[in-house]
């Protein structure tokens, strides 16, 4: 496996959008952004988007293929909560465009509040478990051989994991209570047998990423670039880690958006027509 969104290339000034569909892993090219790249689509979903310009991958499964490949999945579970889960490459705009989309659809965005919550119900400060959150699980380690910065109270806990299962548990405590956005924590994998769910990463390309980090944080070139590498670092290995997909896989998500092709209203656009179509 090779990471391959960073070297995604940005959309040509303008073309005619081909349709592209996966349909349940029958498309040889499964799983990959540089098929399209290769065979030189510029891939687009299906009709309410044709209007866009833009890199957009939308994935469409058969429900009989589902089930067929996964037999032990409950599929045909219909939750009464719509929940929208993003996935974000670090500098995509990921957390922002969560909050935006909450507010322009009147629901919640959860996103750090999701440790928040599983604080208030591990009884584990906030601060402890931020240390933690969406990094890497060293199984083989304690946390005091992780973090010596961490409240002597935790260090003999593996408080990575613990954060996992309860902020998993709060995730689908939400989808069954109320419309929300989540952002990252896994909620994808977490929410795959959740028909009234549906899942998107957004990505970018690196320059513009590194643009973006070194506004937001006031870095230079060089340290924008290895913060960004440093936190799809630990994305990466918390998502794997934990779900034993590929994070930046693009058949983990029914939806893939460059953040860069489009403006925030256009993305906010498309993104709202995915809500209220579930």
């Amino acid at each position: 496996y090779q990471p391959f969104l960073h070297h995604f290339p940005p959309p040509k000034p303008s073309f005619s959008p081909s349709i592209s569909l996966h349909f349940g892993g029958h498309n040889p090219g499964r799983g990959s952004f540089q098929t399209a790249k290769k065979a030189g689509q510029n891939i687009i979903s299906t009709s309410f988007f044709t209007h866009f310009s833009g890199h957009v991958t939308l994935k469409l499964v058969k429900e009989s293929t589902l089930t067929k490949d996964f037999p032990n999945r409950k599929r045909g579970i219909y939750m009464s909560k719509r929940v929208i889960t993003i996935g974000r490459q670090f500098g995509s705009d990921g957390r922002i465009i969560g909050n935006a989309l909450a507010a322009k659809l009147g629901i919640n965005c959860y996103d750090k509040e999701l440790i928040k919550l599983a604080s208030e119900q591990i009884d584990i400060p906030y601060e402890q478990l931020k240390r933690v959150d969406e990094k890497r699980e060293k199984p083989w380690s304690y946390q005091v051989d992780l973090d010596s910065g961490l409240d002597r109270r935790y260090r003999y806990e593996h408080i990575d994991e613990k954060l996992f299962e309860t902020q998993s548990d709060v995730i689908l405590k939400l989808a069954e209570r109320e419309d929300c956005i989540i952002v990252g924590r896994c909620a994808d994998y977490v929410l795959k047998d959740c028909q009234t769910s549906r899942h998107v990463f957004l990505y970018a390309p690196y320059d513009d990423r590194i643009r973006t980090v070194m506004e937001r944080y006031s870095l230079d070139e060089k340290k924008a670039e290895q913060l960004i590498r440093k936190v799809d670092k630990d994305r990466s290995y918390y998502y794997n880690y934990y779900t034993d997909q590929y994070w930046e896989d693009m058949e983990n998500y029914d939806l893939c958006l460059d953040t860069a092709a489009f403006d925030r209203e256009q993305l906010l656009d498309i993104l709202a027509k995915v809500y209220e179509q579930i």
